[in-house]
């Protein structure tokens, strides 16, 4: 039961890690921001991607915040509880903002006869490739130096 316990600890901390790993990324969404200022229109446009994203992710946590919250009322220990009720937290966001549709692509701004050049595209394909690498490098990363770590712990105090 304890490889059970360091298991969805190890998730926990990959969630949480994986969250945090974003902001490496910011820069290129300040980057990208920036040189959107010349261009009203499509700095207009990217601000109601950005509204929409924005609105998605509070729905998810919203979301997250409401079904964490059954999890206290599971006759199960206090750690436990909370282990889970952090998962729920932490995952639910995400699957909540992956579903949800949205409206507006970057990408499809020429469709709405809005100029995008060849540095816009990229600096967006920069982000895109920066949060995806991040999160996937982040739960990974995090997931399994947490559940190294426990494990040894755990045989270090059994001996």
């Amino acid at each position: 039961m304890k490889n059970l316990s360091s298991f969805r600890i190890s998730v926990l901390s990959g969630l949480v890690i994986c969250y945090i790993a974003t902001f490496f990324c910011h820069k290129d969404l300040k980057a990208l921001s920036k040189s959107l200022q010349d261009n009203t229109d499509l700095e207009h446009y990217y601000n109601e991607i950005k509204e929409q994203r924005i609105r998605n992710c509070i729905i998810g946590c919203i979301v997250g915040v409401f079904f964490s919250f059954f999890v206290l009322f599971f006759k199960i220990s206090w750690k436990d509880k909370l282990i889970n009720a952090g998962i729920i937290l932490l995952l639910t966001p995400m699957i909540i903002y992956n579903l949800l549709p949205n409206k507006k692509y970057f990408l499809e701004a020429s469709l709405y006869n809005i100029e995008l050049t060849n540095e816009n595209v990229v600096q967006w394909f920069q982000i895109y490739k920066c949060m995806q690498k991040s999160m996937i490098i982040g739960f990974i990363g995090g997931f399994f130096l947490t559940y190294l770590l426990l494990i040894a712990i755990e045989r270090l105090s059994s001996t």
